[in-house]
């Protein structure tokens, strides 16, 4: 795929939302076993706490890209009002409208 492609799949909400879930997870991935072996027994198992930390990571992260989705559509929708309220005002003035 070509970077070109790759920028023009990223554009869509959905693919952008799954990239950066991704993304974080594989971040806080370390941190979250880090934190899940200081937690737990010795006597745990290895695959048992690396797992937990990655559902956890997983977690927090989908917690993390949702609240990040919800003000950037919050700030876009104001945006997109904001800016039909210059053009109706600039329609009422017999001005040209603005973009």
């Amino acid at each position: 795929m070509t970077f070109r492609k790759l920028l023009k799949t990223l554009k869509k909400p959905a693919v952008l939302g799954w990239f950066l879930w991704f993304l974080l997870t594989v971040v806080l991935a370390g941190p979250a076993i880090i934190f899940v072996y200081s937690i737990t027994y010795d006597t745990a198992n290895t695959l048992t706490r690396v797992v937990t930390g990655l559902f956890g990571a997983a977690i927090i992260s989908g917690v993390l890209v949702t609240l990040g989705n919800e003000i950037w559509f919050r700030i876009r929708r104001r945006q997109i009002a904001k800016s039909k309220k210059e053009n109706r005002r600039a329609k009422k003035k017999g001005g040209k409208k603005r973009k």
